[in-house]
């Protein structure tokens, strides 16, 4: 299971079937979710002094799909905002 995944179950009121937190917040935790998988399968990092450009941004390691949908989806929207820091 994803970690996206994982904390949408968190915030949806199990008896309403409805976020339970504001949908901007979630928005953000689940693309943050989604950062960190690609992070841990070493697709996506943030730059540091060993690679090209200002540290502490985006940068995409292994543009390849890693063949989930929502993680395809979002690593293309990282390869668009490579070179910006991570918001």
């Amino acid at each position: 299971m994803l970690l996206a995944e994982d904390l949408l179950l968190l915030v949806t009121d199990d008896a309403a079937g409805r976020l339970a937190v504001p949908g901007e917040p979630a928005d953000a935790g689940l693309g943050g979710a989604n950062l960190a998988e690609l992070t841990l399968r070493g697709q996506v990092d943030v730059s540091g002094d060993q690679d090209p450009g200002r540290r502490g941004r985006i940068i995409v390691r292994d543009p390849s799909p890693p063949g989930d949908e929502v993680l395809d989806a979002a690593l293309q929207t990282l390869v668009k905002r490579q070179g910006r820091k991570p918001s």
